[in-house]
Order: C-alpha cells, then structure tokens, then sequence
C-alpha cells in the first residue's frame, strides 16, 4: 500500500472543531472542506497575544488593567458572543429544542425555574460559556490527538499493541465500539496519558492563592493574592520523576505500573477542585478520534517536527506523517 504524506495537524484540528461544534451547537461547521467558516476563523484568531503581551499581563496585572490590555481579539470574541446569542434566540424557537441533547439544551435547561438553585445565567452568559466551551474544547483536543498520533508513528511497536487491543474490544451492531467498554480500553488509556506528559497543552498552570498558606514545615508562607506557576512541563519531564522522560512508553501508565508514578508528576488537566472541568469531555472526544483513525489507518514517523514554543503553550505546526491505510 502507496504511503500519503499528510499534514496531521490541519486534518485533526478541522476534525476536533466539528466534534466540539457538533456537541456544543448540535451541529458541525464542516471546517475541513470549508476552512473559511466564519466560527472556525473567529476561533482561530481569538488569541492575538504575543508571549511578551502575556507575560507582561500576569506580571503587571493592575497596570494590565489600568490600560485595558486582553489576550483576546476584541473583533474576533464580539462575533462569537454575537454568534451565541443569535444560535440561541433560534433555539429557543426550535421546535425540537431538547432533544438535541447538546451543550446548547443544558444551557437553556439551566434557565429554568425548576433548575434554578441560586444563581440564573443570563443569555449573555451562556453565550459567553459556548465561547468559552468551543475555544477550550477546539486547540488542546486538537493539539493532543496530533501528538499522540506524533507519537505512536515514532513508536511502531506502541502502534501495534493499540491496534490488536482495538481490534479485540467489543463492538456494537453497527461495528463501532460503545462507551463502557471503550473506557475499559488500558492500552489507549496509558497510551493517552503518556502522550499528555510527553507534550502537554501547556507549559505552567495559574493559580491565584485564595489566603494565606503555610507550606507543612519549610517555613514558607504563600500570601494570599500571590500567582503560582506550576511548570508542569518541567515536572512531567523530571527523570527523577519519569526515567528517559522525552521516551513515549505508555506502559508507564498501564494499572501494574501506575503505584509507580507520583500522582502529582502528571498535569494534563490539573489537580483538585479546580482541575479541567472538560476532562471527561476530552477523553471522550479523543478515544472516539483515535480509535476510528488507528482503526483504519496506519501512522509513520517522517522526521523530527518543529513546535511553536512560548512561555505558556506547546502547538504543533503542520506536523507531517506518512499514512497508510491498512
């Protein structure tokens, strides 16, 4: 079989952003033979900041204030919220409004007198919440699919034992496989996870200390108001923490083996109360992905690709691979 040559990124990030469209607002934008949908452009150009402009925002973030600098497009988050709240004014006269079982009918749902308990989100608050839901749920879907796919074309053998797992779970009629059991899938799984500590989303999360906090023993108190980085980047690539740390070994993460890693060397979607409300969203959305494409098609390593670094992120830039569909 003639090997493709195929730029992974473009494909995956029109993929991921019909996916989280089709959730959010019940339907896809088609941005793959479309690209020059107004929703995708508005998405894609909502982050204008530069890493200068971001750190000097978390630096200094009274003057940031003070001078009304934001990392976002005004143009581009004024068309989105716009956007929200015309798909919601057709919603509501929808006919067949909840039974989309979408982002959108939980939202409206949440109006309701009967699902109010304390507060009640306006109209432009839940159009402000699918902004929010399509940016979050778009680039690190995206991102991590393609890294993972990155990472198993580097890694044949991996490859091999995800496609007989995939190939040995059970399926429905139709030939595709459901919920349980893909999440009893352990391979996929490990294999996720190890990609995430591999090339995780981000390089550092935020927090804002909420009170003063005595850290046990050290004599060290953080202030309350104080940011913290947490350079999870760093961590996760610790080979004290994680031996051979830039190696793609998903048995790392297998359940024989995860007593072995600390539980808090792996960042991808934060710790505590506070850790990405997406989560289960997005493992959803990438086991589903990569399963259909391992399924299919076989993945294989081109060259060393070259990745847009800043202070905060980690994006893959027209990464290419070979593609052969077995």
């Amino acid at each position: 079989m003639k090997l493709k040559v195929v730029n992974i990124r473009g494909f995956i990030g029109a993929l991921t952003l019909d996916i989280v469209c089709s959730c959010t607002l019940g339907q896809p934008v088609d941005n793959y033979d479309n690209p020059e949908n107004k929703i995708a452009e508005a998405t894609s150009r909502l982050f204008e900041a530069t890493p200068f402009k971001k750190g000097f925002m978390l630096a200094f973030p009274w003057v940031s204030r003070m001078l009304g600098l934001s990392e976002f497009s005004g143009a581009s988050a004024d068309f989105l919220n716009s956007a929200g709240l015309e798909l919601l004014k057709k919603r509501r006269n929808d006919p067949n409004r909840g039974k989309y079982n979408d982002f959108l009918d939980s939202l409206i749902a949440s109006q309701s007198e009967a699902n109010v308990k304390k507060y009640k989100l306006s109209d432009v608050e839940i159009a402000s919440q699918i902004s929010a839901f399509l940016l979050a749920g778009n680039d690190t879907t995206g991102s991590a699919v393609t890294y993972f796919l990155y990472n198993i074309g580097r890694n044949q053998k991996a490859q091999e034992k995800l496609y007989e797992e995939i190939m040995n779970t059970e399926v429905n009629s139709k030939g595709n496989i459901e919920y349980e059991p893909l999440f009893a899938m352990k391979y996929l799984d490990a294999a996720i996870t190890e990609s995430l500590r591999v090339f995780p989303a981000d390089y550092v999360n935020l927090r804002v200390g909420s009170q003063d906090y005595v850290l046990g023993d050290t004599g060290i108190t953080i202030p309350k108001g104080v940011t913290i980085w947490i350079p999870h980047y760093s961590i996760q690539h610790d080979p004290e923490l994680h031996p051979e740390p830039e190696q793609f070994r998903p048995e790392r993460f297998l359940p024989e083996n995860k007593d072995n890693v600390h539980p808090y060397s792996f960042f991808a979607f934060g710790h505590g109360p506070r850790n990405c409300v997406g989560m289960r969203f997005a493992h959803l959305a990438m086991k589903l992905t990569i399963v259909n494409l391992v399924k299919r098609f076989k993945f294989h390593f081109v060259n060393e690709q070259k990745f847009v670094k800043d202070h905060f992120s980690l994006s893959p830039v027209d990464l290419v691979l070979k593609v052969e569909q077995r």
